[in-house]
């Protein structure tokens, strides 16, 4: 998968996301295929100041990029689509930095598959399963749900629930679901949504609008590769659930604004 890259996205600031950045890391190097894709591996920090991060990371991956300032998540994704094309990539896996994760070859089943489906816009990698996705839809709860990864499975612009249908690709099924940021992505389509998005303040659904008018359909990965069972217990350090100028100095995910490629100073 010479044509792949990993980017893994971090702002460290305080013991919970310190703590979920080792395990994760954990996760990512224990797994035996790491050794095969760790020269493709980046890591964008975005001015992470919790001590012990910066020696961390030097010391368990080989390429970091050091932000300046803490320029969100929303910058950093637009930052990293161009340099990764820069670099020659084509495609992306986006790592959920607060995820720890499993069966990482089976990536190579999301690049097959939108190797040979251009119409696809990306593959989503977190842990789910198509058996039993009543355990994984939010609006329906069950006693049992499986509530650290449960999914909203309808599709607001198109108006329609949850279809997945089986490809000819191992473990992949195509589905109507709308685009996560975190997943396996084509480059070109990925940072044709944020150059659109560019100049606005926007929120995830405006993300999610903006992939869907260039690809209404994408695919899943049954099972997934990674889970958020950690990061469920501290959500109070996860910046997606938290308020504009939160105390720990995170920036929110939910909403976002980018600033621009050039004026993004790393290190």
């Amino acid at each position: 998968m010479e044509d792949v890259c990993f980017w893994m996205v971090t702002c460290n600031k305080e013991p919970g996301r310190f703590s979920l950045l080792r395990s994760v890391t954990e996760t990512l190097k224990s797994d035996p295929d790491w050794p095969n894709w760790e020269d493709d591996f980046f890591v964008f920090d975005n001015a992470s100041d919790f001590e012990g991060s910066r020696s961390f990371l030097e010391e368990n991956y080989k390429q970091t990029f050091w932000s300046q300032k803490n320029y969100g998540y929303w910058s950093a994704v637009n930052w990293l689509c161009k340099k990764s094309d820069e670099m020659g990539y084509k495609f992306i896996y986006l790592i959920e930095s607060d995820c720890v994760h499993y069966d990482i070859a089976r990536v190579r089943y999301a690049h097959e598959y939108l190797s040979q489906n251009p119409d696809i816009g990306m593959v989503r990698m977190a842990k789910f399963s198509v058996d039993d996705r009543h355990l994984y839809d939010k609006r329906n709860p069950q006693p049992n749900s499986n509530t650290d990864d449960w999914c909203v499975q309808y599709n607001m612009f198109s108006q329609k629930n949850g279809e997945f249908e089986k490809t000819n690709v191992k473990d992949i099924f195509k589905t109507n679901m709308v685009a996560k940021v975190g997943g396996f992505h084509r480059i070109s389509h990925l940072s044709t949504v944020m150059k659109s998005l560019a100049g606005k303040r926007f929120s995830e659904i405006d993300f999610q609008r903006e992939f869907f008018n260039i690809c209404p359909e994408n695919a899943l990965l049954d099972g997934g590769l990674c889970d958020s069972s950690l990061s469920a217990k501290m959500r109070e350090c996860a910046g997606s659930y938290l308020e504009e100028n939160n105390p720990l100095g995170y920036i929110p995910t939910r909403t976002g604004n980018i600033t621009p490629y050039e004026e993004v100073e790393t290190r």
